[in-house]
């Protein structure tokens, strides 16, 4: 997957050239069907000039696209979208409770929810920027969540037992990844 990034249209068509002479050189060509474009910035609904691969298709303008498992979306400033991540996180912990349900014990199934659940959920939000109105959200989908673990959609209960079973909030586990990213960042030789 290649990624190319420019601060203009034309600049964009040129390295769109560049890129496919050099990917032509090593006998691997651009799949133009599965290429598209978006822009990010103050101009982003600006109706842009047409890209076109070298065999003459033309590479679509998009609201939003898929890369690397994130969806990035079109905007003034850059934006994820989330709901593919809330959604493989009910997918996976579904596919775990269905098989465990109550049978197993709640902190075993939090440890499973912690091991299995959990990793889907953060996939790259380190990356991501984050902001209320999505943590408020992401902390809604947890909550669903730990209210079927517990049997309860009482906060105060469900407050308890992330306490007892130190279940962090959403925004903790965001920063918790984020720091992380950054110690191994600093730590990196390159």
């Amino acid at each position: 997957d290649i990624l190319i990034l420019s601060p203009s249209v034309t600049y964009l068509q040129r390295l769109i050239r560049l890129v496919e002479s050099e990917l032509s050189f090593l006998d691997m060509p651009i799949n133009a069907s599965k290429s598209m474009c978006i822009r990010v910035g103050p101009r982003h609904n600006v109706v842009c000039a047409d890209i076109t691969a070298s065999n003459g298709t033309i590479i679509p303008w998009v609201n939003a696209f898929r890369y690397l498992g994130i969806y990035i979306m079109s905007g003034r400033v850059f934006k994820c979208d989330f709901a593919y991540s809330k959604l493989s996180l009910f997918r996976s912990f579904n596919a775990l409770f269905g098989k465990i349900g109550h049978r197993a014990s709640a902190d075993v199934i939090v440890h499973l929810l912690k091991s299995k659940c959990f990793p889907i959920f953060l996939y790259a939000l380190e990356a991501c920027p984050v902001n209320k109105t999505e943590t408020i959200s992401f902390d809604f989908a947890l909550f669903r969540i730990y209210a079927k673990v517990f049997g309860t959609f009482s906060n105060e209960v469900i407050s308890e037992c992330q306490s007892a079973l130190n279940l962090s909030s959403a925004l903790n586990l965001i920063n918790s990844k984020k720091i992380n990213f950054i110690k191994r960042f600093v730590a990196s030789e390159n």
